[in-house]
């Protein structure tokens, strides 16, 4: 690999850089360099130096419109180091105005359009005899190049009052063609000022101390600098509920630092995520710890998950015993039942995992079964949301239930045509509930609801002769403290009816 020292490097690139102005009655004139190409008042590209021959570009675009008039064919190549660019803008039906010019040796076919491939300097204007890639940085601190070239191949130097302070380090890559070269150096505590910035490649590395073991590196604009010297958040603790976002804002100082672009990161990912604009997302009951970096500045928030309480939303009696039903709440791996009785609230077993709920009608739902023959008695439900020791607050207004047994069907005959007569149990309720189905229990219909404790005969009619039905019956009964209560239904019972 050739090697270059710094001084090589600095005088054949300040050698290779002007400003290509043009000029005709039609075009404004610019001063040129007096060592460099430059349109004379003929409208003619010259260079002092040598023949360039063939295989470079010489390109003019219009400051107004942006359009690009010239290829890199050249066709108005003169004897000598010298390119007709008036006429080359005549051809083109160019129109009058200021034109910004530059040339580039290349390799690859350029199309015209816009200067992207093998033109070299976005910014135009400037010329350069040879082919790197684009490179420039952008007024946020960026450094930008048009080709990938490889991550390992990336290197970038600031230097500044002598002293070099970025090495080859791609910490600060943002994608294939840019860096966050603003960041770099507030990582370093680099001061304000004016430095200069070069893009090196090369299969060495380039040890931050001189430029010699660069293969190649080009001098670009002085870039202006201002050192961060503190960044601070919207705010330093937070408390969220799992599923929950909340969005942290970063102040710099000063307000005009050239270091804007604030890294986020959680420590813990099980209980906050954060992304690149500060938005937070609870995962999780714990503690997170959020920062916002800018280089060797940062700013933290403590950030406490916890559980919410799930949403209750029925409950039932069933041949188990209390069916409560509710919803899940993200961060939660299981839940537990509260049971209030005689004015006592308490936990029933244990927590049971999610994976081995039920669900049911878009809900979940969890079993009490200690109460299974507890008939008689009231009680309160609630749910808890659980995950290893976190527990979530529950809803202590609860729901009630009346444990009821199920009425049992005796007997379900049909004597007389379209018509069924069912008797059941008497049970300590208000009053009952009697259902058919003509499906087999894919469909059920409301036959006829007794609202006197005492009846167990029913004479059902409106059926369809020949049919076979299937019938259940539930009870039900109303307290004041506990709301109406419906008992589980009863084992069916079928009939043929006449």
């Amino acid at each position: 690999m050739k090697r270059r020292s710094f001084l090589t490097v600095l005088m054949s690139v300040l050698l290779m850089m002007a400003v290509l102005p043009f000029c005709s009655p039609a075009y404004q004139v610019q001063a040129g360099s007096p060592d460099g190409p430059e349109v004379n008042g003929n409208g003619y590209l010259v260079w002092p130096f040598a023949d360039l021959g063939g295989g470079f570009n010489v390109t003019a675009q219009d400051t107004k419109s942006g359009k690009i008039y010239v290829d890199e064919h050249a066709e108005g190549t003169t004897v000598g180091g010298s390119f007709d660019l008036l006429g080359a803008l005549t051809k083109a039906e160019a129109p009058e105005g200021t034109y910004k010019v530059w040339i580039t040796r290349c390799q690859d076919d350029w199309e015209g359009i816009n200067p992207g491939g093998c033109i070299y300097d976005g910014t135009l204007g400037t010329v350069y005899y040879d082919y790197p890639p684009d490179f420039y940085v952008d007024a946020q601190g960026i450094a930008r190049w048009n080709e990938d070239f490889g991550y390992s191949e990336k290197a970038i130097s600031a230097h500044y009052n002598g002293k070099f302070y970025l090495d080859d380090d791609t910490g600060k890559l943002l994608d294939s063609y840019s860096y966050d070269l603003a960041g770099a150096l507030a990582a370093k505590n680099a001061p304000t000022g004016t430095y200069d910035v070069w893009l090196m490649s090369g299969q060495e590395t380039f040890d931050g101390q001189g430029i010699e073991y660069v293969q190649e590196a080009t001098l670009r604009p002085k870039y202006q600098y201002t050192a961060l010297t503190g960044i601070s958040l919207s705010k330093t603790s937070l408390s969220l509920k799992a599923g929950n976002t909340a969005t942290l804002t970063a102040t710099i100082k000063p307000t005009n630092a050239s270091a804007r672009i604030v890294y986020w990161s959680s420590n813990n990912k099980n209980v906050a995520t954060v992304d690149a604009n500060g938005k937070i997302t609870a995962k999780g009951p714990g503690t997170a710890t959020i920062t916002a970096a800018i280089g060797s500045k940062s700013a933290k928030c403590t950030v406490t998950v916890t559980l919410n309480k799930p949403k209750l939303i029925n409950i039932y009696n069933s041949a188990k015993g209390a069916d409560i039903r509710f919803q899940t709440v993200t961060g939660a791996d299981s839940y537990l039942v509260m049971r209030k009785y005689k004015g006592v609230w308490a936990p029933v077993g244990n927590p049971v995992s999610v994976s081995s709920l039920q669900k049911e009608g878009g809900y979940y739902k969890i079993f009490d079964e200690t109460i299974r023959d507890k008939y008689g008695e009231g009680y309160i439900y609630s749910v808890v949301a659980c995950k290893g020791s976190h527990r979530s607050e529950f809803d202590t207004k609860g729901l009630p239930l009346y444990r009821l047994r199920a009425p049992t069907i005796l007997s379900v005959t049909s004597t007389q045509s379209g018509k069924a007569v069912i008797s059941w149990t008497q049970e300590a309720c208000q009053g009952y509930e009697v259902q058919y189905s003509s499906d087999n229990g894919a469909h059920w219909t409301k036959a006829t609801q007794v609202k006197d404790g005492s009846s167990t005969v029913q004479i059902i009619s409106g059926l369809t002769s020949g049919k076979k039905y299937v019938f259940r019956i539930r009870c039900q009964k109303t307290n004041k403290d506990r709301g109406t209560t419906w008992s589980p239904y009863s084992p069916w019972k079928s009939v043929n009816v006449k």
